[in-house]
């Protein structure tokens, strides 16, 4: 996924990555930039089992230091929470995924 933790990028960045469900299909993926309201972005559903690949084009207000939030929502309705997961896999993709940034 990109970008990664701590890295340096420019006003205009594109972030991507994968959602995982288990047997289920994803239904939703939603970012938050800065603690912000979720926002729905486009992602490739794929199939029941599989990972769903999205991608979001974001464009800085300013330089400094951004955090990104994302969660995926899954064909039954289960959202991915806060905090961290209970247990390993398959559990262990049931946080939000959570990253830092810098945009300069």
């Amino acid at each position: 996924e990109t970008p990664h933790p701590g890295e340096k990028v420019h006003a205009a960045v594109r972030f991507s990555g994968i959602a995982y469900a288990g047997m289920r299909r994803i239904a939703c993926v939603e970012i938050s930039v800065d603690e912000g309201d979720w926002t729905e972005i486009a992602f490739d559903a794929g199939e029941p089992g599989g990972w769903s690949r999205w991608a979001f084009e974001w464009h800085a207000p300013a330089p400094g230091v951004y955090s990104l939030r994302v969660r995926a929502t899954d064909e039954s309705g289960e959202t991915q929470t806060e905090g961290a997961p209970d247990q390993p896999f398959p559990n262990g993709s049931s946080a939000i995924h959570r990253i830092v940034f810098e945009v300069i």
